[in-house]
């Protein structure tokens, strides 16, 4: 599984993709509650998730093939209220599960529930 691009929705872009383990401790935003996930273009092979935290933070996905979401972690560096990322190289017909993480405090977070993206069979 690859991102292949971030996405611009509206008039905010979503910068600095890049992985988890590269990343320093990213600055905190306070009461910052992720909210409207949402998940779009699901196809066999790809899907695009979205979604808005209260205050302008870098955010965290978790996605993997077991409820625990542990498998990839992208880190959205730039603070903004919205992020948005689209998904390529997805195996068709396959559970994927993710969690969305933004910084409460330092080396604390707020995370969502795990969520379900399920691909459709490949034709």
């Amino acid at each position: 599984m690859r991102i292949t691009h971030i996405i611009q929705v509206a008039l905010f872009t979503v910068l600095g993709l890049i992985l988890l383990a590269d990343c320093a401790t990213p600055p905190t935003a306070q009461d910052a509650p992720i909210s409207y996930i949402a998940v779009t273009n699901v196809t066999s092979t790809g899907a695009t998730i979205a979604w808005i935290t209260a205050k302008p933070c870098p955010s965290v996905l978790y996605l993997g093939a077991d409820p625990d979401c542990g498998d990839l972690g992208y880190l959205f560096a730039e603070p903004t209220t919205h992020h948005a990322i689209a998904l390529d190289g997805l195996d068709p017909s396959t559970t994927y599960y993710f969690t969305i993480a933004a910084p409460r405090a330092p080396h604390t977070e707020i995370r969502t529930p795990a969520n379900t993206i399920i691909t459709p069979p490949a034709y």
